[in-house]
């Protein structure tokens, strides 16, 4: 009996290794299609749950029919691209994608990325400072199902440094 297959990793050789090389980690079965066939073929299987495309292994023509497929699919998607524009964030998007991650990419923003995207956490994300924000993300960071992404700003002019009030 053939093991099952979670992911479908959409795009060359290089680029299908290397993903599967760090998705291993979470023990899934790997689908490689480097073509639209293959592709297709894959993401008609019922349990396939999450693709990742690699959207700079198709250019013109092949690109938009590859995402034409993943769009009929119903399945969730990741684009990765180098194209780091915000209109090719915006494309992907509108794509329908769950999400986009611009290359080169951080291994452990990856792994984020696709765990939110393949257990369907909740994206949230926060900027700001202060201690409210603090005592804000000290509560999120408790709630399962969420990825937490955040900017703080702290700023200290040193006016009252070495000091007690």
């Amino acid at each position: 009996m053939a093991a099952t297959k979670d992911i479908v990793i959409i795009g060359d050789e290089a680029f299908a290794t290397e993903v599967e090389l760090i998705v291993a980690q979470f023990a899934l079965g790997v689908e490689k299609a480097h073509d639209e066939r293959s592709a297709a073929k894959a993401l008609d299987e019922k349990s396939i749950r999450t693709a990742i495309f690699d959207a700079d292994s198709f250019a013109g023509d092949a690109r938009a029919r590859m995402t034409k497929i993943l769009r009929a699919s119903g399945k969730d998607f990741i684009v990765l691209t180098s194209d780091r524009s915000v209109a090719a964030v915006i494309e992907a998007k509108e794509w329908g994608a769950c999400d986009c991650i611009l290359k080169p990419y951080n291994r452990r923003e990856f792994i984020a990325h696709f765990n939110a995207v393949f257990n369907r956490k909740l994206k949230v994300s926060c900027i700001g400072g202060g201690t409210g924000l603090l005592n804000l993300l000290m509560g999120l960071k408790t709630i399962p199902g969420i990825l937490l992404t955040t900017i703080v700003s702290n700023t200290d002019d040193g006016g009252s440094s070495g000091r007690l009030k």
